[in-house]
């Protein structure tokens, strides 16, 4: 995998596009702090996975904030891929995380990496 300097990325942001970083951030914390303790008070299967859906949610529903930004990681990357450093004109150009931001299929009981899911720098584009 290449190098790739985040901070090349964050420097180019402007003041809204780091203020909707800063908003998704604080919604999907705020998503996972709040459902802790109904996760920890869940006494069924079903109750978790409404919470999880929630939890995911709280991610998927902010995942326009990187799409707005692929253009800056395309650039920065010449539009190669981090993993592969070929140029693929028919990727999906999806932005990976290093950790899984929803559920780690290892641990069940895991959540994810779910505060990294809004955050620049844990990524790989692709």
């Amino acid at each position: 995998m290449r190098y790739i300097d985040i901070s090349k990325i964050e420097a180019k942001l402007s003041d809204a596009q780091k203020k909707k970083l800063s908003d998704a951030a604080n919604e999907v914390t705020k998503a996972f702090l709040e459902t802790e303790p109904q996760l920890i008070a869940a006494s069924t299967k079903e109750q978790r996975e409404a919470i999880e859906k929630r939890r995911i949610l709280a991610i998927s529903k902010n995942s326009i904030v990187w799409s707005e930004l692929k253009t800056y990681y395309e650039e920065i990357s010449y539009k190669k891929c981090w993993y592969t450093e070929s140029k693929n004109p028919g990727a999906s150009k999806d932005i990976d995380h290093f950790r899984p931001k929803n559920e780690v299929f290892e641990d069940e009981s895991h959540p994810g990496y779910w505060w990294l899911a809004v955050s620049p720098r844990p990524t790989v584009y692709c």
